[in-house]
């Protein structure tokens, strides 16, 4: 990209794109704590000044960029069941999860998401990716409603409780269970509260009905 002043619309969302780009790089090499807009800069061989054009802070650009990954993973995942000859609950539970784990920095940026990014952008921002949410949302409804045949309404409110219950199993499972400092008890129930197990846990019952 270098130095060239983007001055189209095309132009503009290539070098944002581009920019996200380097920061994936970026954040897979070193991690979101090690990870400045000093350093995109230079990886990008971009003014620091010109990343601020295109995202006011480090968060937001961090928040984008964890947006698009997420779209991604979405579309796949969506894709792939798609293409499943017999519908199956409890085994697509295990693949939504599984899918979601494969990729280390989604699930990174997914635990950062509500304390340490969306209260550091701007409201537009904010905005921006809650709507990203609502079409994650709408999506995985789509792919409940095609899939099972159940309720639309219902399959809406399933796409919502898989969504939060991936946020609740990093919250709530127990990490550390082989770690010798920590003790026994909660090294047994680290065991059965496993991020996996907590989602599963959660979902699980949640199998939908089909019309008679």
């Amino acid at each position: 990209m270098g130095r060239t002043r983007a001055r189209s619309d095309d132009a503009k969302w290539a070098r944002r794109q581009f920019i996200l780009a380097k920061a994936d790089q970026l954040l897979r090499q070193e991690g979101f704590d090690a990870f400045t807009m000093n350093k995109l800069a230079a990886t990008t061989d971009l003014a620091k000044g010109t990343l601020y054009l295109y995202f006011v802070t480090r968060e937001e650009l961090v928040l984008a960029l964890y947006t698009n990954l997420h779209d991604g993973w979405i579309h796949r995942f969506i894709v792939a069941e798609k293409q499943m000859a017999t519908p199956d609950y409890d085994a697509l539970c295990v693949r939504f999860y599984l899918s979601f784990v494969a990729d280390a920095l989604l699930v990174d940026l997914a635990a950062r998401v509500t304390s340490g990014l969306e209260p550091h952008v701007p409201l537009a921002a904010w905005v921006k990716a809650k709507q990203a949410q609502m079409r994650f949302a709408k999506r995985l409804g789509g792919m409940f409603y095609q899939i099972f045949g159940c309720d639309p309404a219902q399959a809406q409110r399933l796409a919502w409780a898989f969504l939060a219950a991936l946020s609740g199993a990093q919250q709530r499972a127990i990490d550390g269970a082989d770690s010798t400092e920590i003790p026994e008890t909660l090294q047994k129930l680290g065991r059965i509260m496993s991020p996996k197990h907590v989602f599963l846990n959660m979902v699980l019952p949640l199998a939908p009905s089909t019309p008679k």
